[in-house]
C-alpha cells in the first residue's frame, strides 16, 4: 500500500526532471546497489537520462562483482564530478538509507531541489530532507521495494537485475531469517518469475575466506549483556561496515542473543556500528543516540566523536540499563 499510495507523485517528479541522480549510502552493500541499479534500469525504460553516484573506492566482494557487470550499462560517476552540473530542474533518489551522514557526500543533498527517499528503515532524528520520502518498514529490504514498484508499474526487469535484487533480499533477511514476510516471498517469486538466477545469487553472496575467519575472531570475543550481545573488531584494523553487518547477523543466530552489536573501526578517525534484532529490542532506538538510523530490526551508525572502545564501553553501559 505503501507503495501505490506515493508511486503517482514519485513519477510527477520523474516526469518533470531534466537530469536524474540516484545515490546510496556509503559502503554500499548488495541492497544499496541492487535497488540503485534496479532504479535506474525503471529510469531508462521511461527513457529519461540517469546516473548513479558511486563513490565507494572500497568494495565489498559481492559489491565488487556487480559493479564490473554494470560498469559498462549504468552510468557510474563520482559525487565531487556532478556537483557543479547540477541544474534546479534535477532530480535526486536517495536510496536504502535515510541518513545523511551515511552517504560519502552529505554536501551534494543540498544542491538538488528535488529529493525522492526510497527505504527500508526508520527515518529516525537525522533523515534527509526528502520532497518525497517512499519509507516502508515492513518491507525486508528496499530490494523489496523495488521489485514491488516493478511489479505494479509493469517494468519487468532484465533476468540479471532480478538476479541483483533477489541477492539483496537474500542478503538483508540474512536468508530469509529476520525481517521477512508473506510480501518478502511474494517478490522473492516475482523475481524468480522474472529469470533470477540462485546460482548467480550465491555467486554475489559468497564470501572471502580470509575476511570470514577474521570475523569469527570478533565473534569469538562477544559478550552478552541482558541478552544482547556486544562484540568488538580489532583496534589493529580496520572493517567495512558490511562486514559489522555480517558479524552481527551471524551472532543473532546464537541461543539466548535476541539483538547483537558489533563495533569496530571504519577507518583511523570513524568507528562504526551494526545492530541486528528479532524485533524485541529496538536497535536502531539505541543507535539513535550516536547519531545512528534504522529500526527495531537492523541499525547502523559511524561516528568520529567517540573512539571504538568509547563506543563499546557506551554501549554496554546502555544494555545494563535494560
Amino acid at each position: 500500500m505503501i507503495i501505490k499510495k506515493h508511486l503517482s507523485k514519485m513519477n510527477d517528479y520523474i516526469t518533470e526532471a531534466k537530469n536524474i541522480y540516484i545515490m546510496m549510502h556509503s559502503d554500499s552493500d548488495l541492497d544499496a546497489i541492487g535497488s540503485a541499479i534496479a532504479l535506474y534500469d525503471y529510469l531508462e525504460k521511461l527513457n529519461k537520462t540517469s546516473y548513479v553516484i558511486f563513490d565507494d573506492k572500497r568494495m565489498e566482494l559481492g559489491v565488487k562483482r556487480v559493479y564490473n557487470t554494470f560498469k559498462d550499462k549504468v552510468n557510474f560517476v563520482l559525487s565531487k564530478d556532478i556537483e557543479e552540473n547540477i541544474k534546479s530542474s534535477d532530480l535526486l533518489f536517495v536510496v536504502d538509507t535515510s541518513n545523511p551522514y551515511l552517504l560519502s557526500n552529505v554536501k551534494i543533498l543540498d544542491k538538488f531541489k528535488t529529493i525522492v527517499n526510497i527505504d527500508h528503515h526508520d527515518r529516525g532524528r537525522n533523515k534527509i530532507k526528502a520532497s518525497l520520502a517512499i519509507i516502508d518498514l515492513d518491507a525486508s529490504s528496499t530490494c523489496e521495494m523495488m521489485a514491488e514498484i516493478l511489479d505494479i508499474t509493469g517494468a519487468k526487469p532484465s533476468s540479471t537485475v532480478a538476479t541483483i535484487l533477489l541477492a539483496g533480499i537474500v542478503l538483508d533477511t540474512n536468508g530469509y531469517t529476520i525481517k521477512t514476510n508473506e510480501k518478502t516471498f511474494h517478490y522473492s517469486a516475482y523475481l524468480m518469475s522474472c529469470g533470477a538466477d540462485n546460482n548467480e545469487v550465491q555467486y554475489l553472496l559468497k564470501q572471502d575466506l580470509k575476511k570470514y575467519i577474521e570475523r569469527q575472531k570478533v565473534i569469538a570475543g562477544t559478550k552478552v549483556i541482558n541478552g544482547i550481545a556486544l562484540a568488538k573488531g580489532s583496534s589493529r584494523r580496520t572493517y567495512k561496515r558490511e562486514d559489522l553487518a555480517k558479524i552481527a547477523d551471524s551472532i543473532l543466530l546464537f541461543n539466548n542473543v535476541q539483538a547483537s552489536f558489533v563495533v569496530a573501526k571504519l577507518s583511523k578517525a570513524e568507528a562504526g556500528v551494526s545492530a541486528r534484532s528479532y524485533g524485541n529490542v529496538n536497535v536502531g532506538k539505541i543507535l539513535s543516540k550516536f547519531g545512528g538510523g534504522g529500526d527495531e530490526q537492523g541499525a547502523a551508525t559511524k561516528t568520529k566523536d567517540f573512539s571504538m572502545n568509547e563506543l563499546y564501553l557506551k554501549l554496554a553501559e546502555e544494555f545494563k540499563k535494560l
